[in-house]
């Protein structure tokens, strides 16, 4: 190594300046072309090149595009060269929500066992910036809800009651008063099974329907966010036992039961749908979040271990963990027909009727299927994580419409319930006319509902002091 000091006056005549320093390192390279590892060839070489990641080049393009103060459309394009699906939202769309609606049925239609990572919703504003499309509002709370049931959600306990739930279900004809019994498991399924009973409806329309994130649910699919079946389904068994000794406790008993089963093996197919790899409902008409809603149920009941989550880590290890956990079912549905636990777990009278003979044979058809199907189908899941070597560019988020966003792009917030437009293509002033005279029509039935009954006291007294005075 060299070092070398410079302290000549910069022009003649002047004060020297400050010393410079210039450091020269000499290295002996005689070796490097003699040297080679064994362990090493000539290709691995080229593996230690430091290459930038496509986020990296994405945020230089973005900056670029900043500095210089150009359209954000070379932003856009440079999305498209690297393979990203861009929806657009312009800023002066006569009808944002129409257009939301739009992108996300067309985002459905994506095959997400080939084609992952590929799409965004940029928003353009008048300046010609883009955005990130996000739902605020109800959307955002949506998905907070969604993923603590997801993180909390049991397969087993939701499948070990549902099978209870069936053989309680065959024995309600017939058990005469049930007492406070439904008032208990109304308790029981809203605070226990309270993940494994929310968000069925919103399970089925993700992972049967291919509804592309929650917040587009939230806007494209009526009740996605009340979470009807179960708010239906412990009303009635609050009904039922608050109806005991009546002839009404058995209906209602049955629709609760019902509503409870269904709740649970919704959310246990949507997940056994995705699981499996299966594809999903190319329909969005009409109807089609109930045919949705009915096919989870169908797999529910069918193939429930499928919907585990212990099971998405694939291979052997999701096949062995598929036949231990169909053990634990089938023992613990054996379990509860035994007349000390029955009597304690399952609602109705075990009299040994055809119905508890029926129902036994049912539920075994549904165990064989759910175990070939966990046989033939558990070795083909795919592992449920990625490789962190992958160079991904886009990142997922609920809160997107089509369910990804551009991380190094700024977001843009829409809240879903200030974008909607009226249903009615009626003149105002009707609107405002016919409203008046129902809120005065309804309004006033009211109030003379309240006032008859005073009135005709009255008159009856009149009537009655007449008739004293006469006599």
């Amino acid at each position: 190594m060299g070092r070398r000091f410079s302290s000549a006056p910069s022009s003649p005549g002047s004060i020297p300046d400050e010393p410079s320093y210039e450091l020269t390192m000499e290295v002996d390279r005689t070796e490097d072309d003699n040297y080679k590892s064994s362990t090493m060839d000539d290709t691995t070489v080229h593996t230690w090149r430091y290459l930038p990641f496509k986020q990296q080049i994405l945020q230089m393009e973005i900056d670029g595009a900043l500095i210089q103060n150009i359209d954000h459309n070379m932003v856009i394009s440079k999305l498209c060269d690297m393979g990203i699906k861009v929806y657009l939202l312009m800023h002066d769309s006569t009808d944002l929500k129409r257009d939301l609606i739009k992108m996300t049925e067309d985002a459905s239609y994506d095959d997400s066992a080939t084609i992952d990572f590929n799409r965004c919703c940029l928003f353009k504003d008048e300046n010609g910036r883009v955005f990130n499309t996000i739902l605020a509002g109800s959307a955002t709370g949506l998905s907070s809800a969604w993923a603590v049931s997801t993180s909390m959600f049991s397969g087993l306990n939701a499948t070990i009651v549902m099978f209870t739930l069936v053989r309680s279900l065959a024995l309600l004809p017939g058990s005469g008063d049930l007492g406070y019994g439904p008032l208990y498991l109304a308790v029981f399924v809203g605070s226990v099974l309270k993940e494994e009973m929310s968000h069925s409806w919103l399970s089925s329309q993700l992972y049967i329907s291919g509804t592309p994130s929650i917040s587009s649910v939230a806007i494209g699919v009526p009740f996605a966010g009340s979470d009807v079946p179960r708010y239906l389904s412990i009303i009635a068994l609050i009904l039922a036992g608050a109806s005991a000794g009546t002839s009404n406790q058995y209906i209602f008993a049955l629709i609760g039961v019902s509503s409870v089963i269904a709740a649970l093996s919704a959310n246990l197919g949507g997940r056994a749908w995705k699981n499996a790899g299966f594809g999903r409902i190319r329909y969005s008409g009409p109807g089609s979040a109930a045919a949705a809603y009915i096919v989870a149920i169908a797999a529910g009941i069918l193939a429930p271990v499928l919907g585990f989550r212990e099971l998405e880590a694939g291979g052997r290890a999701a096949l062995e963990k598929s036949l231990f956990l169909s053990f634990m079912v089938a023992i613990a549905y054996v379990a509860s027909g035994i007349e000390p636990i029955q009597s304690y777990v399952v609602m109705g009278e075990n009299d040994g009727n055809l119905a508890q003979a029926i129902t036994n044979v049912t539920v075994g058809i549904c165990w064989l299927v759910n175990t070939v199907s966990c046989l033939a189908l558990s070795p083909l899941i795919k592992a449920g994580w990625r490789d962190s070597s992958d160079d991904r560019f886009l990142v997922k988020d609920e809160n997107s419409p089509v369910g990804y966003r551009v991380p190094c792009l700024p977001n843009y917030y829409i809240e879903p319930h200030m974008i909607s437009k009226p249903f009615l293509e009626l003149n105002e002033n009707f609107v405002k006319a016919a409203g008046s005279f129902l809120t005065v029509a309804i309004g006033g039935g009211i109030i003379c509902t309240g006032l008859f009954y005073p009135i005709s006291n009255v008159g009856c007294s009149i009537l009655n002091l007449g008739c004293s005075a006469s006599a």
